[in-house]
C-alpha cells in the first residue's frame, strides 16, 4: 500500500463529569450536568437538578472497548473511568494514536449523543453546548494539528446554533455535529433551518450527522425493563440495530427539501452507520426522484448531492466497502473508530487497512487520510 496519512474521521473522547461545573457560564451553574453515585454505588448524571433517565452506569457502553461486553456491564464493576487513558486526557490520546498509527482524528464527545433528549428548555441546551465546545478546544489544544475538535451545535433554538457556529469558526473549529433526529421534531427540509445551513456554508464548517440517543426511534414505545446497559433485553441490541435510520432520514430530509439546491457548498458528513447502505439508498432515493421530482422541485438527482457534497464512515469490519466503493467512489468515504466505545474495535486501523487493501493505492490514501483532511481544511 502507498503511504498516506490516516486520519480517524469519529474518534471519540469520555467528557470529564466536572466538565459543565467547570465550564457553564454563571447564570446556569446550578444547573451543570454532574455525576453522583446512589446507594449502590452505580453512578449516574444529573442533568438540569434531575437524575438522567438514561446516563446510569454508562462506563461500560462508552469506555469498554476490547472487553467482555456482557461481563463488564452485568458486573457492576465497571466504572466511567475504567476506560483506556487515551478516552481522558490529550497525552495519553496523542500517545494511543502513535501506538495505533493514526496522525490525526477529529474528536466527539460520548455524553453529548445523549444528554440533549432530556433538555428541553432551548437556552440550557444551547449553554451546554458552548460549555463542551469550550472545553473540548482546550482538550485539542494540546496538539491541534492532530487532535480536530469537532463542535457540538444544538438546535434546540436555531438562532443561537447560528450564533455557536459562528462563534466556534472564530476560535478556529474545523466541523461542528447534531443529532440526526431533530431535538424539536421539526424536520430538516423545514426552511426555518436555512440561517443554519447558510451559516455553515460561509463558515466553510462541515456538520456531521452523528447518530445519538433518540427519544422517538422506531420502537420507542417499547418500554425497556432493565437499565439502558443491560445486556438481556433485546430492545437493547435492537437501539444498535436501527440507530442508523436516523441517520438516513436526515439525509433524505435534506434531498427532499431542496437544501442541496439551495446551498450548493454545504458540506455534510454521514458517521457512524455503517457505509455498506449507501449505494441501494442512493438507487432508492433516485428511482422516487424520477416519480416525484415535479413535486420536490430537485434540480437534480439525490445520488449527485451526494457524490456533489456528501461523505460517509464506514466501520472497519464491514466487508462490502471495496464494492460499494467502485459504485459510489472512493472520494465518498472516510472511516472511523469509535474509539473508545463498547463495539468500537481496539484494531481500527489495522482492519481499516485490511478492509480496502484489494482497491487501488489512490483509492486507499483517500479513504485512509485524505478525504478528511479536504473535509476539514486540514
Amino acid at each position: 500500500m502507498a503511504a498516506g496519512k490516516v486520519i480517524d474521521a469519529d474518534g471519540h473522547i469520555l467528557e470529564p463529569p466536572d466538565l459543565w461545573q467547570r465550564y457553564l457560564e454563571g447564570k446556569y451553574k446550578d444547573r451543570a450536568i454532574r455525576m453522583e453515585k446512589d446507594r449502590d454505588g452505580v453512578e449516574y448524571f444529573v442533568i438540569d437538578g434531575r437524575p438522567s433517565a438514561n446516563l446510569r452506569g454508562v462506563g461500560p457502553a462508552v469506555g469498554g472497548i476490547g472487553q467482555p461486553y456482557q461481563e463488564i456491564a452485568t458486573s457492576g464493576s465497571f466504572s466511567y473511568f475504567d476506560g483506556p487513558k487515551g478516552a481522558y486526557e490529550p497525552t495519553a490520546r496523542l500517545s494511543y494514536m502513535d501506538e495505533e498509527g493514526v496522525d490525526a482524528a477529529a474528536i466527539f464527545p460520548s455524553l453529548g449523543l445523549t444528554w440533549e433528549v432530556e433538555v428541553k428548555e432551548a437556552a440550557l441546551a444551547a449553554a451546554y453546548a458552548r460549555a463542551y465546545n469550550n472545553w473540548v478546544i482546550d482538550f485539542c489544544s494540546a496538539d491541534p494539528r492532530r487532535l480536530i475538535p469537532v463542535a457540538h451545535i444544538s438546535l434546540l433554538d436555531i438562532d443561537e446554533g447560528v450564533k455557536e457556529v459562528r462563534r466556534v469558526a472564530k476560535l478556529g473549529v474545523r466541523g461542528a455535529f447534531m443529532r440526526a433526529a431533530p431535538p424539536s421534531q421539526i424536520p430538516y427540509w423545514d426552511r426555518a433551518y436555512d440561517p443554519f445551513w447558510a451559516a455553515l456554508q460561509e463558515a466553510d464548517m462541515p456538520i456531521g450527522f452523528h447518530v445519538s440517543l433518540n427519544e422517538y426511534f422506531l420502537g420507542h414505545q417499547w418500554k425497556m425493563n432493565e437499565s439502558v446497559t443491560a445486556v438481556s433485553s433485546p430492545l437493547h441490541g435492537y437501539r444498535f440495530s436501527v440507530v442508523m435510520f436516523d441517520v438516513q432520514a436526515a439525509f433524505a430530509a435534506l434531498c427532499q427539501g431542496a437544501v442541496f439546491d439551495r446551498f450548493p457548498r454545504l458540506k455534510v458528513l454521514l458517521l457512524e452507520t455503517g457505509g455498506g447502505w449507501i449505494a441501494h439508498f442512493l438507487e432508492r432515493l433516485d428511482a422516487k426522484h424520477k416519480l416525484l421530482s415535479w413535486k420536490t422541485g430537485l434540480k437534480e438527482y439525490p445520488s449527485e448531492y451526494f457524490r456533489r457534497q456528501c461523505w460517509i464512515s464506514f466501520d472497519p469490519d464491514e466487508t462490502t466497502i471495496p464494492d460499494v466503493v467502485k459504485h459510489c467512489g472512493a472520494d465518498k468515504f472516510i472511516w472511523a473508530s469509535d474509539f473508545p466505545h463498547f463495539d468500537a474495535s481496539p484494531a481500527a486501523v489495522e482492519e481499516t487497512k485490511q478492509a480496502v487493501s484489494s482497491l487501488p493505492d489512490e483509492d486507499q490514501r483517500l479513504i485512509l487520510g485524505d478525504n478528511v483532511a479536504q473535509i476539514y481544511n486540514l
